[in-house]
């Protein structure tokens, strides 16, 4: 009995290549300096320097601070989708600071959308009034 033959990939040819991969060699020998790639990823570190302003005498692990992460990247990413929904539904280009503060009401409990909203417009006016020596 034959074995089935898996399908192959398509291969892609170099021309097809070529605009796509930048020989390393190249950009050192023109001068041109590549920035290194930097990462924004987490709030982990946050959340453990949180929790131990709130309780001292408690450590929390490293798989509770990723699931802390987790849950601030998924909240960040529903209030800014839902902001941008918000926008484009008044055919603005812009998103501003009533269209986040919608998007608070929208997905966040009354309460907790309240502080939110509060604790946002402090850090705008703090920004808005800040004056470097």
């Amino acid at each position: 009995m034959a074995t089935p033959e898996r399908p192959t990939q398509p291969q892609e040819s170099e021309s097809s290549l070529q605009g796509r991969v930048a020989e390393p060699s190249d950009s050192r020998a023109a001068g041109v300096i590549e920035k290194p790639v930097r990462s924004y990823g987490s709030f982990a570190s946050y959340a453990k320097r949180i929790h131990k302003v709130v309780n001292p005498e408690l450590r929390i692990a490293d798989a509770s601070a990723k699931q802390m992460d987790m849950i601030a990247k998924s909240l960040i990413t529903r209030l800014a989708t839902e902001a941008k929904d918000l926008a484009l539904k008044e055919h603005n280009g812009n998103l501003h600071e009533r269209d986040f503060e919608f998007a608070c009401h929208l997905i966040l409990p009354e309460d907790m959308a309240k502080r939110a909203i509060k604790a946002g417009e402090r850090a705008i006016h703090v920004f808005d009034n800040y004056s470097p020596h």
